[in-house]
């Protein structure tokens, strides 16, 4: 969260410099009376800019900080279906594919 903060103070100060709004929040979701708004309608996640006038207007933006972390959880899930399907795949073409040999070594009952 704090890189976060910190690029957005950095864009903060880029665009300040050429004269322009600066935003000043982080990107959320719109609250349902704003939903029918021009900055709301796009995306329903709003973010406030501050002018170099003082005034401060509100503007869309693509995804708050739970849609990224929502994001992540998504591609994690994803992986743990893909590796447990690895791993079962693996798993039946290796017994498949045993010799006679790795059969008897791995056998509960030793011959002798």
């Amino acid at each position: 969260m704090e890189r976060r903060k910190l690029v957005l103070l950095l864009m903060s100060v880029i665009v300040a410099a050429a004269g322009e709004c600066v935003v000043s929040s982080l990107c959320e979701l719109c609250r349902p009376e704003e939903i029918n708004l021009d900055y709301c309608l796009a995306t329903g996640r709003r973010v406030e800019r501050t002018c170099d006038d003082g005034t401060k207007e509100m503007t869309t933006c693509a995804a708050t900080a739970a849609d990224e972390a929502l994001g992540v959880l998504r591609f994690e899930g994803w992986m743990l279906v893909v590796g447990g399907i690895s791993l079962y795949v693996v798993q039946r073409r290796k017994l498949r594919f045993q010799t006679l040999y790795d059969r008897r070594s791995q056998s509960q009952h030793p011959c002798f």
